[in-house]
């Protein structure tokens, strides 16, 4: 790859390959909003331009010429608990990702690739694979789905190839607020009892570093259209992975321990929750995930401390 485009590049996912791609001398023009407070998090490289551009504003941008070969759209407006769910403002993010895939065939890109999500398939206790029904539960399931399937269709109608990822629970150094290991890791640092559910339903944690290399290693080997889900492919319960941050935690704590409790009284509740199959995703990468979830952990701790 010579050159790549990337909106949201100070997302989590954005950071993370952004990062990737300079590693291997790929020239990066990341478009970010104007008053992002994650600028600095970008690394600092001469491959890398800066540009201010809502996702509003993708229609009207002009980009510096250049050989791109890859467009990565990791841009999504409205992900709050409250707007999630609102129709209205999620049918927006659908407009944006088209915006993108014509500004990627405006730009010369051959591959556009948009960041879906595992809210599209929505609630099932099989193991989900690319197959799967898709059922979304909320406002931002069902955009993300919309988006995906027009921006495919607008991508065969221009040219373009079109890789349609749908990533499962990806938590690292820049992880929202609101997720899980960040809320444990707040109670920790307060001192407070970090409280859960049961934890009885499978879940799946993918390290932003290994995400961004997914992206990396699709944007560079894929050559036709693909929908494919990115995960690492490391199933267990919840509880499993709670256990495992409070070693992780208590074996590195001076002056206090990780308190928690997981909700009693539901231990017989079948299991469910996030079971992805990503046979798919090792084939087209050929990439197993370097970083394992006490290794993550520890990043993230490092990065704070």
């Amino acid at each position: 790859m010579n050159a790549v485009i990337v909106t949201g590049a100070t997302s989590m996912l954005g950071i993370a390959t952004v990062q990737v791609c300079l590693e291997n001398g790929v020239k990066v023009i990341a478009l970010t909003r104007a008053n992002s407070r994650r600028k600095s998090c970008l690394p600092k490289s001469e491959l890398l331009t800066l540009i201010e551009c809502d996702l509003c504003d993708l229609s009207k941008v002009d980009l510096p010429e250049d050989n791109y070969d890859i467009f990565y759209h990791f841009g999504w407006g409205f992900t709050d608990r409250i707007t999630r769910d609102d129709p209205v403002l999620q049918s927006k993010n659908i407009g944006y990702t088209l915006d993108a895939v014509q500004l990627a065939h405006k730009c010369g890109c051959r591959k556009f690739l948009g960041a879906g999500s595992q809210a599209e398939y929505g609630f099932h206790t099989e193991r989900i694979t690319e197959e799967t029904s898709v059922t979304p539960g909320v406002s931002y399931g069902y955009a993300k789905y919309a988006a995906g399937k027009l921006a495919e269709k607008l991508c065969n109608k221009l040219g373009l190839i079109c890789i349609w990822t749908r990533t499962f629970s990806v938590y690292g150094r820049y992880d929202s607020e609101n997720t899980m290991i960040p809320y444990a890791l707040r109670q920790y640092k307060k001192g407070e009892i970090a409280q859960f559910s049961s934890g009885m339903q499978m879940w799946d944690f993918l390290f932003e570093e290994d995400a961004g290399k997914y992206f990396y290693l699709l944007g560079e080997k894929v050559e036709k259209d693909v929908l494919v889900n990115v995960a690492s492919g490391n199933v267990k319960p919840l509880k499993e992975y709670v256990e495992e941050m409070a070693e992780v935690l208590n074996e590195l704590s001076q002056d206090r321990l990780f308190r928690y409790e997981l909700e009693r009284g539901t231990e017989d509740v079948p299991s469910n929750g996030i079971n992805p199959c990503v046979s798919k995703l090792r084939e087209l990468t050929n990439y197993v995930p370097q970083i394992g979830f006490r290794e993550g952990i520890k990043k993230i701790l490092d990065f704070d401390s």
